[in-house]
């Protein structure tokens, strides 16, 4: 199993954009159930319906999920890593594949400052289970 994943989901027929820091790389998959070997799946931001089965299937097969909590600071974070993007993208303005690698970014702060909770909170079958009664 893969380490961890950090994904922009697509709520229309698009693939999610994904980014896998450990192989410094990005993908696309259809499903989320795509990144079953992933011990670890972040996720940009709170759930839309349709997406909780996937969700329960990828929990109950042993996967931590966790979802970005603070999409009101999306655009701050967009500006703060804005030279990382640039470097990273060659002046692309706009791709789903930065809003990965931004979630990425985020994470890799927040453990350093020890306040990863603080951006991201688990999605437990619980909460699978509440979203869909």
């Amino acid at each position: 199993m893969s380490e961890r994943v950090f994904v922009d989901t697509a709520w229309n027929s698009k693939p999610h954009a994904c980014y896998d820091p450990h192989a410094d790389k990005f993908f696309e998959a259809e499903r989320l159930t795509d990144l079953g070997n992933y011990e670890e799946i972040y996720l940009d931001s709170l759930l839309f319906p349709g997406i909780w089965s996937e969700l329960r299937e990828l929990i109950v097969n042993g996967c931590r999920v966790y979802h970005f909590t603070r999409s009101w600071r999306w655009k701050e974070l967009r500006r703060r890593f804005k030279d990382d993007l640039r470097k990273r993208f060659k002046n692309v303005k706009k791709s789903d594949y930065g809003d990965a690698y931004i979630l990425w970014k985020v994470y890799q702060v927040g453990i350093l400052k020890g306040n990863a909770h603080k951006w991201f909170k688990r999605v437990t079958v619980i909460d699978v289970e509440l979203s869909r009664s």
